[in-house]
């Protein structure tokens, strides 16, 4: 199979465009208890797909033993506002993923304490 001239420039443009643009999330620095969150990412492709997992295990690595406590889905822009309606003390990372299944992975931060707890 002979691919064509065409789709041979189509396919290095589009590889030259992802890598000029790659996915990064923002970690969070203030994650506070029954407050809404901004979370920001810059690049990549929309529609993106964003995943809130907690971790039982030490903070800076990433294991198989998260537990993933909220998904959204189609979302068109960079940014979203998540509600921390988890405790003080619980440790989360966020992940996002792009249109061509990029995936960009925060840092883990740790909930911090407030007055309200109403939203657990």
């Amino acid at each position: 199979m002979q691919l064509s001239p065409r789709l041979l420039v189509l396919c290095g443009l589009v590889a030259f465009a992802s890598a000029q643009n790659p996915l990064v999330i923002n970690t969070p620095v203030d994650v506070v208890q029954c407050q809404v969150t901004i979370l920001t990412w810059e690049g990549g492709v929309a529609p993106f797909s964003l995943k809130t997992l907690v971790t039982y295990a030490i903070r800076s690595i990433r294991t198989e033993d998260q537990e993933t406590i909220f998904t959204a889905s189609n979302l068109q822009g960079t940014s979203f506002g998540w509600d921390a309606s988890v405790p003080a003390g619980t440790v989360v990372g966020f992940d996002v993923k792009d249109a061509t299944g990029a995936l960009a992975q925060s840092a883990f931060v740790a909930i911090q304490s407030s007055s309200d707890n109403t939203c657990f």
